[in-house]
């Protein structure tokens, strides 16, 4: 009796799973980190409000409106970039690591970008720290299996040659 074999492709498998919650739960998931880099993003407007107020010396202190303003900026873009770095780049980077490690290279960042750096640069030292942190995080954390196939699939088990069967001393191919 012939065994029933399972056809199914994996993008059929996929579909499957996301018919079966698998997008709920993909949803949740993205809520949850567009969630913590809001928090994380409105830490660091404060943060970075004070830092800044600081370090340039200014001799009034910022009303709560600019903390707000500069938290609400900041929040916005951690919940909008957030997401999409943590899912492209750092899939298999432990979730801890994922939020802080890129958090502090931004506040590092705008600091030295404050301290050194003309004004016009800021804009582009801060992403850029971010981005160095994650693409740094992404390339410690990357799947270092071997990939020989177009799908990235490990080699099968067994000899990379195909066997030859002997018939009589000769080959049968």
């Amino acid at each position: 009796m012939a065994e029933s074999v399972d056809v199914r492709t994996e993008t059929s498998l996929q579909t499957e799973a996301m018919e079966s919650g698998g997008g709920l739960i993909r949803l949740k998931i993205t809520s949850a980190l567009a969630s913590l880099g809001a928090l994380g993003g409105a830490v660091s407007g404060v943060a970075l409000t004070y830092l800044g107020n600081v370090i340039s010396g200014y001799s009034v202190t910022p009303g709560l409106g600019v903390y707000a303003w500069n938290a609400g900026i900041m929040a916005g873009l951690g919940a909008v970039f957030g997401p999409p770095l943590a899912w492209i780049m750092l899939r298999r980077v432990p979730l801890w690591r994922t939020l802080t490690e890129p958090a502090i290279a931004g506040l590092l960042g705008s600091v030295v970008a404050m301290m050194f750096l003309p004004e016009p640069l800021f804009p582009i030292a801060v992403p850029g720290a971010i981005f160095a942190s994650a693409g740094r995080l992404a390339f410690v954390y990357r799947e270092k299996g071997p990939k020989t196939s177009v799908e990235g699939l490990a080699p099968p088990e067994g000899p990379s040659q195909p066997r030859l069967e002997k018939e009589n001393g000769r080959s049968a191919i």
